[in-house]
């Protein structure tokens, strides 16, 4: 997932949506600082993991352990919300949690396979959100699991 996309400014707050290892916790907090990352993964064991690799980098963001669909509503609102995951819809929850004018980034499962997605909710509008769907280049090993993509 590319970070960068999110377009982040000083002091902006951030929601990641899937912790796994904290790589990109790490990324994040190095750009923002700890105070300004959220981190949700549905796995005690990756999130118990990816505290201890981030303190190890000495960051102490906030990693909850819950179903990411639900976003964190107690540390919102938040400036943008990066899934590495994939999901067939977007949450009600994000959109809610989102700062108008935020950005919602993640990937889309079924028709749109393979798409990134990045959402701007506009007008202030509490259920309201503006599309970019930008398709990924094609790759023979999209949906096989890989520790290298055969493009490489």
């Amino acid at each position: 997932m590319d970070a960068y996309a999110l377009d982040l400014s000083d002091g902006q707050r951030v929601l990641e949506i899937g912790t796994g290892t904290g790589y990109n916790a790490a990324l994040l907090c190095h750009r923002l600082g700890a105070a300004n990352v959220v981190s949700i993964d549905i796995d005690l064991t990756l999130v118990d993991q990816a505290r201890e690799h981030l303190a190890e980098l000495g960051y102490a963001t906030l990693l909850e352990v819950g179903d990411g669909a639900d976003g964190v509503p107690g540390a919102a609102p938040y400036d943008a919300i990066l899934a590495t995951a994939a999901v067939d819809h977007i949450p009600h929850a994000w959109i809610e949690q989102l700062r108008p004018g935020g950005i919602i980034l993640t990937d889309l499962r079924g028709g749109f396979s393979g798409a990134m997605v990045r959402l701007r909710k506009i007008d202030g509008a509490r259920s309201r959100a503006a599309a970019t769907i930008t398709s990924q280049p094609s790759c023979r090993c999209a949906g096989r699991r890989a520790t290298r993509c055969a493009r490489a």
